[in-house]
């Protein structure tokens, strides 16, 4: 409520979006991987719908790290995944699709 009992509304501008971008969740399932490396994946949200997040906070899980991730959690998940920064993958994943899109490359 505001000062004299009106109610106040957040301009959509200013609220933070799900992103949907399909054929950026297809590229990151084209990756495969990034624990086991060459096996089919799952394009993984690390930040969750309902959370906000968005397509481009994704990486590829195959079907035995995506269901350990549900599982354990993600600090469980890191924890039995030593080596692997999620976020680090998320941001490579992120920036080949967009260097591969601006320069025009397949």
């Amino acid at each position: 409520m505001g000062c004299g009992g009106e109610f106040y509304k957040i301009p959509t501008y200013f609220k933070r979006r799900f992103r949907k971008d399909p054929a950026y969740l297809q590229f990151v399932r084209d990756r495969g991987c990034v624990v086991h490396v060459g096996r089919e994946a799952d394009a993984h949200h690390i930040r969750t719908r309902g959370a906000v997040g968005s397509d481009y906070e994704t990486v590829g899980l195959c079907r035995e790290c995506h269901t350990n991730w549900h599982a354990y959690g993600p600090i469980g998940f890191i924890e039995r995944n030593i080596g692997v920064d999620i976020w680090k993958e998320a941001h490579n994943a992120l920036k080949d699709y967009f260097i591969k899109d601006y320069d025009g490359e397949d």
